[in-house]
């Protein structure tokens, strides 16, 4: 008997999502010029054979803009622009938003202005970007682990010590013995996305309360159905090795079917409230932009079949997300996030703000959200 179960995977961009690494472009690193059609792309270049392929009279002033001292930095990035021979330097190109454009034009001189890029996760021999299947499975791993807590929770009021290292393990029933892990069954392929599937965006942070956003941050993000993108999709394998609870050598079954109830209790749930709290006219709000209401209110209209599932990914899943769906009879959550502490070394609040796409004078969200569809390979 055939104890692994192999299913086609379709992941689909609902919202713009960042996958990470941890790299970051200086403009040192890159150039933004227009194309042909007056459309801003930025190009990766190749910096060290940039400065190679100088002529004499560029290589001294190029030495000039390295001895400016404090002025080093602006001189830098300017002498990088104009000189910088793109058909032969020019290693990428992403397309731009018309936002960094202008500001990339009219900061380049600012030494206080970073404009630093995140990349997006890549396959670097094809330049594809790259969705990781651990990224996937962790965040079914989430909505699994909400879902235990919340029945032991409705059924004996019994609750995980989240001050022991191992609490999601005995949530889950292995007890710390990580070989009964129940994911430990599931197998789940990186996701490869179009080559146009990203592009370069102004990350904006949001508080309904306050007149203005803050922490401009420049992210290649995917296009989603909400700029009408609906090819933005990659496939893999999703293998699921039930033989593992037959032997008993993991703690509980798991099935595409449960997956699947469970990613949609816990992530549809996400995206009602954070519609609530966030996008939805309120009389209170001081700051509210049509966009963001009506494209969170399309995520909502998703439909999902027996085998689909929506999912948060990467970057700006925010910390309702990424954590269990539990509330408790006093009506307050269990929620109970560690953040970094402020001026008065008080832990500050979460779940405050959000992370959105700047578009113009607007602004344009939610973000991360994806769509998953399972079909069972015979």
């Amino acid at each position: 008997m055939n104890y692994a179960k192999k299913y086609k995977m379709t992941i689909q961009a609902l919202s713009p999502i960042h996958i990470g690494t941890g790299d970051e472009l200086s403009p040192f690193e890159y150039v933004i010029t227009q194309d042909t059609n007056g459309e801003p792309e930025l190009h990766i270049i190749d910096l060290p054979g940039m400065v190679s392929g100088l002529n004499q009279q560029q290589k001294m002033r190029f030495y000039d803009a390295v001895n400016k001292g404090k002025d080093t930095v602006r001189y830098l990035r300017k002498f990088i622009r104009d000189n910088t021979d793109l058909k032969r330097f020019s290693l990428h190109t992403l397309p731009v938003c018309q936002n960094i454009w202008n500001i990339y034009q009219n900061k380049l001189d600012s030494q206080e202005n970073q404009l630093i890029v995140n990349l997006f996760y890549r396959n670097t021999k094809k330049w594809q970007p790259v969705i990781p299947g651990s990224s996937i499975k962790g965040a079914i791993r989430t909505a699994i682990v909400s879902a235990k807590v919340k029945t032991t929770y409705e059924k004996s009021r019994q609750l995980p010590d989240e001050s022991k290292p191992n609490w999601e393990g005995e949530s889950l029933g292995y007890n710390g013995d990580a070989k009964r892990d129940p994911f430990r069954a599931i197998s789940i392929e990186d996701i490869t996305l179009p080559y146009d599937a990203t592009k370069i965006e102004e990350i904006m942070v949001y508080n309904p309360h306050k007149k203005t956003q803050s922490i401009q941050q420049f992210y290649e993000m995917t296009y989603s159905i909400l700029d009408g993108s609906t090819n933005i999709k990659g496939h893999g394998v999703f293998t699921l090795y039930s033989g593992l609870h037959i032997r008993n050598a993991v703690s509980m079954p798991l099935s595409a079917e449960v997956i699947a109830e469970a990613c949609r209790r816990f992530y549809q749930k996400r995206m009602a409230d954070e519609h609530r709290d966030f996008y939805k006219y309120r009389p209170d709000m001081v700051l509210y932009f049509e966009d963001m209401e009506k494209a969170s209110e399309r995520l909502q209209q998703e439909k999902y079949g027996p085998l689909e599932f929506p999912i948060r990914l990467g970057r700006f899943s925010h910390c309702e997300s990424v954590t269990v769906d539990v509330t408790l009879e006093n009506g307050k959550p269990l929620r109970n996030p560690k953040t970094r502490k402020g001026k008065n070394k008080t832990p500050l609040p979460w779940g405050t703000t959000r992370s959105l796409l700047r578009n113009e004078s607007s602004l344009f969200g939610p973000l991360g959200w994806a769509k998953v569809r399972l079909e069972e390979l015979k």
